[in-house]
């Protein structure tokens, strides 16, 4: 107010409009799928398993959002970082070394967890919480692959590359909660945590090999 004499002469509804149609592209849509992918499992284990299964299972989520953390951070770090930086061909050569020494770390990070799990599952929530371990085991190659596509999904964001971002987390959430229907009601939480895994996994393999082949197309451009 010390700034601006009449604060509705100072709005700019056509920068307003064009801000957030690029925030629900680029950021927003993107995250709501990731969101869903993360926590439909759970709802479907609910509903078919009841309220028991579904304590068990979200134990095992919470310790695999936990761990998601780290990821997070930097691939929202990532998005700034790359935002910055001019010229496509610097900004993928930045995020291959960010994944070259994210990839290992989060490889060693996940090995801990796995060694350690059953000992901080049964410490904290107690021996009643058992059947979480195998569920939480299973979980761990949907935190890598999640971990890894995270950074895929900011980059092609900070490059504009929205389309790729939403039909890709899109359409594995949709494969995730078909998977969940078909696996949830026969192999229970177990079944849950492998149609993660796959979901998580599926992901990953859309985002790299739209990376590569558009790497693959920039240099049969740079080449003719």
């Amino acid at each position: 107010k010390s700034f601006v004499k009449d604060p509705v002469a100072g709005l700019s509804w056509k920068l307003f409009r064009e801000n957030l149609l690029y925030g629900l592209r680029v950021l927003y849509f993107p995250s709501i799928f990731l969101l869903l992918l993360l926590s439909c499992d759970l709802l479907i284990v609910k509903y078919y398993l009841g309220e028991k299964s579904a304590g068990y299972y979200s134990v095992a989520t919470a310790i695999l959002n936990l761990l998601l953390l780290l990821p997070g951070v930097i691939g929202t770090l990532l998005f700034a970082k790359l935002s910055a930086i001019s010229g496509e061909q610097v900004k993928r050569n930045y995020v291959i070394k960010v994944i070259k020494w994210l990839a290992p770390l989060m490889f060693i990070i996940l090995v801990v967890a796995a060694l350690v799990a059953k000992q901080v599952i049964l410490t904290i929530f107690g021996p009643a919480f058992q059947p979480s371990i195998p569920a939480f085991i299973l979980l761990i190659p949907a935190i890598f692959f999640s971990s890894i596509a995270t950074i895929y999904l900011n980059y092609f964001a900070a490059i504009g590359m929205w389309a790729i971002n939403i039909y890709s987390t899109g359409f594995v959430l949709l494969f995730n909660i078909a998977l969940n229907l078909k696996i949830v009601p026969s192999a229970g939480i177990v079944g849950a945590s492998y149609a993660a895994s796959l979901s998580h996994g599926t992901l990953l393999a859309i985002v790299m090999i739209y990376s590569i082949l558009r790497r693959k197309g920039s240099d049969d451009k740079i080449g003719k």
